[in-house]
C-alpha cells in the first residue's frame, strides 16, 4: 500500500513482542528499520509510540549490551522495508 509510516509503527510493535518473546536479535532488526523509516520519513512517533520505542531500547540494551544492540540496530536499518516486512509476517501466523 505504500505507507511507510504505517509500516514504522508496526515495525516498532513487533519489535515490542519479540523482546516479550524473547527473540531480540529479531527485535532489533526490527527496531532498527522502524528507525530508518522514521529518518527517512522524517516522521516523529506519537508519545505513546516512542514510549514504546524507549522503553524496548532499553530492554534490549540491558540484554544485549551496548555493541551488540548497536549492531542489531545498524543491521535493521540495512534491510530493505521489504525484507524487513517479510521477516515480520511469519509471527501472525
Amino acid at each position: 500500500m505504500g505507507w511507510k509510516e504505517n509500516v514504522a509503527y508496526c515495525l516498532l510493535g513487533f519489535g515490542a513482542v519479540a523482546v516479550a518473546a524473547g527473540e531480540l536479535d529479531r527485535a532489533g532488526l526490527f527496531l532498527g528499520q522502524a528507525d530508518r523509516l522514521c529518518d527517512d520519513l522524517h516522521l516523529r512517533f506519537e508519545a505513546y509510540a516512542e514510549g514504546v520505542r524507549e522503553q524496548v531500547g532499553r530492554k534490549l540494551r540491558s540484554r544485549l549490551g551496548e555493541d551488540r544492540f548497536e549492531a542489531l540496530l545498524a543491521e535493521g536499518g540495512k534491510l530493505s522495508m521489504e525484507a524487513a516486512v517479510s521477516e515480520a509476517l511469519p509471527a501472525l501466523d
